[in-house]
């Protein structure tokens, strides 16, 4: 099973360029389904990449 971590696009003003980091349990755990899951209970979309390279651009850091 290979484990992935997620962006997501936020409809209002919040991370960077709308875009913030979703981890669950404090690790990468979230696989597509299970970030899909999430993008409707927080009502937002997973990012497309040129939103992360728009917030990559204004500061978005993704190191752990």
């Amino acid at each position: 099973i290979v484990k992935m971590w997620w962006m997501f696009m936020v409809p209002q003003h919040h991370g960077f360029a709308g875009v913030f980091m979703l981890i669950e349990g404090g690790r990468y755990t979230l696989n597509f389904t299970a970030a899909t899951a999430a993008c409707l209970v927080l009502n937002v979309t997973i990012a497309t990449r040129v939103q992360m390279e728009r917030a990559l651009l204004q500061g978005l850091q993704t190191c752990k």
